[in-house]
């Protein structure tokens, strides 16, 4: 049995405001593993300094949707906005964590580079790349991310994606200074060894 509970970080005052909410996760006969997943929950998504006063108007706004549970992976987004002195910073993470283990998981768990050049060019050949969000300019932006998998800079790292109703959706910065994102929707049927962990369906999750 999975159960979730709503959490959450909270300062309010008359020059701060600061939410972050954030799962709290409770895997029955599997205790030490869901305290693993909810230790770094806390320490990605609430920053060190937190509970720091600073001079000027702070506002921290922070949600999440548990997108999908199986009964090998929980794939959680993380979405809002952070605005320091009215310097805004869009804020956009994807988490997914193995259930056996508690690890956080990346694509590099599943795939190599090259496995990940491969899917994703016979995606752009096939047009099946598609931009969730309505922005302008969708060619550069697909220019963009087919980029991103020059190295594996990207693909290391463990808050790009998240899962979704047999779709995976990358988290795609949008610009230099990373203060907008947008995501790409690719479908998981491309994606094989993802999609057998990500669709065996937990049937006891409760919120």
């Amino acid at each position: 049995d999975i159960n979730i509970y709503d959490s959450s970080a909270q300062i309010e005052t008359n020059m701060m405001h600061k939410t972050i909410e954030f799962p709290s996760i409770e895997i029955v006969g599997a205790e030490e593993v869901a305290n693993f997943i909810n230790e770094q929950i806390f320490y990605e998504i609430v920053p060190e300094d937190f509970e720091q006063y600073h001079t000027g108007r702070e506002d921290i706004e922070i949600q999440y949707e548990v997108e999908n549970i199986s009964n090998e992976i929980i794939s959680i987004h993380f979405e809002g906005y952070l605005s320091y002195w009215g310097s805004y910073t869009g804020y956009d993470k994807g988490l997914n964590f193995d259930l056996q283990t508690g690890s956080v998981i990346s694509l590099m768990d599943y795939y190599t580079l090259p496995d990940l050049r491969r899917i994703i060019d016979d995606a752009r050949k096939g047009n099946e790349i598609r931009i969730y969000e309505e922005i302008p300019e969708n060619k550069q932006e697909i220019d963009d991310f087919i980029q991103l998998f020059d190295s594996e800079e990207y693909i290391e790292r463990t808050d790009i994606f998240f899962l979704k109703e047999n779709c995976i959706y990358f988290i795609v910065p949008w610009d230099e200074a990373g203060r907008h994102y947008f995501h790409i929707e690719l479908s998981l049927d491309k994606f094989d060894k993802l999609q057998k962990c990500a669709h065996h369906f937990s049937d006891s999750v409760n919120r």
